[in-house]
């Protein structure tokens, strides 16, 4: 619980949000996958990120390119049960 406590600290005291979001546009840009991946993730856990639609949008990329379909499938699902407008075919409602 401490670590959680931590890496979501971290994640809230970082002077500029876009950072992080350079950071996985970087890592994924050289194939660096499963680091973008677990970083995205632990945005998306801090309420800072909660609703970034470009981490959302990496998020998903992520899980196709690494072959999780299920997991994308699932992540499709319970933002447009949400509301949040991402949707299997990429329109909004």
């Amino acid at each position: 619980m401490l670590r959680v406590f931590a890496a979501l600290s971290f994640i809230r005291t970082v002077e500029f949000p876009d950072l992080l979001r350079l950071r996985v546009e970087m890592l994924t840009e050289n194939g660096c996958n499963q680091l973008a991946l677990n970083l995205v993730r632990w945005c998306l856990r801090c309420e800072v990120f909660h609703n970034d639609v470009m981490l959302r949008s990496h998020l998903l990329l992520l899980l196709h390119r690494l072959g999780d379909m299920c997991e994308f499938d699932n992540q499709v699902f319970s933002w447009s049960v949400l509301g949040t407008g991402l949707y299997h075919d990429g329109h909004k409602p």
